[in-house]
């Protein structure tokens, strides 16, 4: 619907007119259009040289030209894209932003993009086009081989090892370090990576941690810590393969008052750092949680576990999910069986 005339003085309607892709218009009573849905049918919001880049737009409704002249005197168009020539640009109805070749300026107001993929729209550190800012649209690199290593946060949301490799994604960054996750925001983190939060916050409301890259491979060093998820890994790094952040140091607890159990993947051992069986016969004693064995040897050694059942060794114990509570069969019933623990 177009908008209520208004007159403006032979300044203003010069300075407003100045590049116009058609005939210039004549000062006085104009029909003013802050976008295309302002203007009828064969129309577009015509607007001064650069208008387009700054936040308040106001041009007049134009008619579209349906023939051009093959001249080349290239303008940049408002939207991004170079036109032979200004008459070019308001046949495809956009105004003009600047005239010449498009320059590398992106973002903006009018969101300029950058003309292909060779480049990507570059903004400095923390800004990530907000604001209307321009950035400038930067080769995107072909290798990052050399890269100074610097773990930095994309204005996409990823985490990247290194500016290079931002920049090869087309990003700018947002911050050096990881980009943060969970918390009050409930952030994800991208493909291949997972939300690590400082050792022993997982159990608080909403906590909030960093992006960290899964591990593809951990050794088999013995430094067990006890994951957020109630199971124990023999090291961080295998509760991080696991995408799971760290509870605590050493294995997960387990019995004690509470009666804290483990996951079904591990079983609740007495045993730990002791040889000393029958621990599970004590009311409230502690335990840790140890991985449950994957198989056993035959070796005749019964053991009394600690749900009263006798077992053919103390790792059949374990399989079963029960640690042990005699370092013998289990006494008839008749002789009375240890409590279960």
């Amino acid at each position: 619907m177009r908008k209520r005339a208004q007159w403006f003085g032979a300044a203003a309607a010069a300075a407003l007119v100045v590049g116009l892709a058609a005939t210039t218009l004549p000062v006085g009573c104009q029909s003013t259009c802050e976008t295309a849905t302002d203007c009828g049918s064969g129309s577009y919001c015509a607007s001064g040289v650069g208008v387009c880049l700054t936040a308040q737009v106001l041009g007049f409704c134009q008619t579209i030209p349906t023939t051009c002249p093959a001249v080349v005197d290239p303008v940049c168009g408002c939207d991004g894209k170079q036109y032979d020539n200004p008459c070019a640009a308001a046949h495809a109805g956009v105004s003009v932003a600047s005239t010449g070749p498009c320059s590398t300026s992106c973002g903006g107001p009018s969101l300029l993009t950058c003309s292909d993929k060779t480049t990507y729209c570059h903004f400095g550190d923390t800004v990530c086009g907000e604001g209307n800012a321009l950035g400038t649209c930067d080769p995107v690199p072909t290798s990052c081989t050399g890269a100074t290593p610097l773990t930095v946060c994309g204005c996409d949301g990823k985490t990247y090892a290194s500016r290079c490799a931002a920049q090869v994604a087309g990003t700018s960054v947002q911050a050096v370090g990881p980009c943060p996750c969970g918390g009050t925001s409930a952030a994800a983190c991208e493909q291949g990576a997972y939300c690590q939060l400082p050792t022993g916050t997982c159990t608080q409301p909403s906590p909030a941690g960093t992006c960290a890259t899964v591990p593809t491979s951990c050794s088999a060093a013995s430094s067990p810590v006890c994951g957020c998820d109630g199971i124990s890994y023999d090291n961080a790094c295998l509760a991080a393969k696991a995408q799971v952040s760290v509870f605590a140091q050493g294995r997960c607890p387990c019995g004690g008052p509470g009666g804290v159990a483990c996951a079904t993947t591990d079983f609740c051992s007495y045993l730990a750092g002791t040889t000393t069986a029958g621990a599970c016969l004590t009311p409230g004693s502690l335990g840790v949680c140890e991985a449950k064995p994957t198989s056993c040897p035959s070796l005749q050694s019964p053991v009394c576990g600690c749900d009263g059942n006798t077992y053919e060794n103390p790792c059949t114990a374990a399989l079963a999910g029960t640690s042990v509570a005699l370092s013998t069969a289990c006494p008839s019933p008749d002789a009375g069986s240890p409590d279960a623990g």
